[in-house]
C-alpha cells in the first residue's frame, strides 16, 4: 500500500474516540461522511490536524474494486462502493465500541419500557433487531438494535441507529428503517436497567422463560460486551451494577409477533 497516494483525510470522534478514515479520491469523502453518519449516531466531525488513536486507508478505485485497511492490514476488498463502505462503517464502529471512554457497549438490543431498559443481549443471527422493532411497534421506546451502551452508573443510554431488518428482503440481507417506519420513538435520555431477557429465535419454539438470579444476568451481559478483554477493571463493576437490581429471564423464542405481547404482560404482572 502506497500511502502517499491517501491525501485526502477525514476525523471523526464519537464516545471520546477520534477515528481518522484516509483515501486516494475526493469522490469518497462525501460517501464515507455519509456512513459515518449512519453508523455513528450523533459523531462529530474534527479539524483534518486532529490526532487520531485509530486510522483507517480507504482505496476508492475507479473499476470498484476498493480496499480497506487498518494499520496496514487489509481488513475488505469488495466488489463495489457501496459494500465497502459498509465495511468501514463496521470497522469504525467496532473500534469505537471497543475503546469508548466512560462507557461500556454490550452487543444486545434495547428499548425503554416505563423508565427503564429492557436489554436484549446477543449477536448477530439471533433475531434481537427483529425482537426489538415488535417492542417499539407495541410502545416500547427504541434505544438501538445494536449495541447497549451504559454509563459509570450502569445507566443506558441510546445508540438511535437505523433498525436493521432481516426478513424483508431475504433471511440474510438487512434492510435498514427508521423507527418512525415502525410507528414508535426513539428515547431520548437515560435509563436504569429493568431487566436482563436472553433470547433467540427458534422456528416453532415455545416460550418458556426461566428465571435468572442476578449473577446469570451480569454473566450473560459480560459473554456479550464489547471491551471485556481490554478494560475488565473498568466494564465489569458497571456490568455488576447493571444486573443486579433487575430482573432476567432466559426462553428460547418462536415468532417475535407472537412472543412481544408475551414479555409486555410478563412485565406488567412483575414488579418490574
Amino acid at each position: 500500500m502506497n500511502k502517499n497516494k491517501y491525501t485526502r483525510k477525514i476525523v471523526v470522534r464519537s464516545y471520546g474516540v477520534v477515528c481518522v478514515v484516509r483515501t486516494n479520491s475526493g469522490n469518497a469523502i462525501r460517501p464515507i461522511r455519509r456512513v459515518l453518519r449512519t453508523y455513528l449516531p450523533g459523531c462529530e466531525f474534527l479539524n483534518t490536524d486532529t490526532d487520531a488513536e485509530h486510522e483507517f486507508w480507504y482505496s476508492w478505485n475507479k473499476n470498484s474494486r476498493d480496499s480497506l485497511y487498518k494499520n496496514n492490514e487489509t481488513i475488505a476488498l469488495r466488489a463495489n462502493h457501496d459494500h465497502l463502505l459498509g465495511s468501514l462503517g463496521s470497522a469504525v464502529r467496532i473500534a469505537v465500541a471497543e475503546y469508548a471512554v466512560g462507557r461500556v457497549f454490550i452487543h444486545a438490543g434495547v428499548v425503554g419500557w416505563k423508565g427503564r431498559a429492557i436489554i436484549i443481549p446477543a449477536r448477530s443471527f439471533k433475531g434481537k433487531s427483529t425482537l426489538t422493532a415488535e417492542l417499539v411497534r407495541r410502545g416500547a421506546l427504541y434505544y438501538s438494535d445494536e449495541y447497549a451502551v451504559l454509563d459509570e452508573k450502569a445507566r443506558v443510554h441510546p445508540f438511535p441507529k437505523l433498525l436493521s431488518l432481516r426478513g424483508i428482503k431475504n433471511d440474510f440481507e438487512q434492510v435498514d428503517r427508521t423507527v418512525e417506519a415502525l410507528g414508535g420513538k426513539a428515547g431520548k435520555r437515560p435509563i436504569p436497567v429493568g431487566m436482563v431477557l436472553i433470547t433467540e429465535y427458534r422456528k416453532g419454539a415455545k416460550w418458556n422463560p426461566r428465571v435468572l438470579n442476578p449473577g446469570e444476568g451480569a454473566l450473560e451481559l459480560l459473554n456479550n460486551a464489547v471491551p471485556i478483554r481490554r478494560d475488565p477493571q473498568f466494564a465489569l463493576p458497571i456490568l455488576g451494577n447493571a444486573a443486579k437490581d433487575a430482573l432476567a429471564f432466559r426462553s428460547k423464542r418462536g415468532e417475535a409477533k407472537d412472543v412481544a405481547p408475551l414479555i409486555i404482560d410478563m412485565l406488567e404482572r412483575s414488579q418490574y
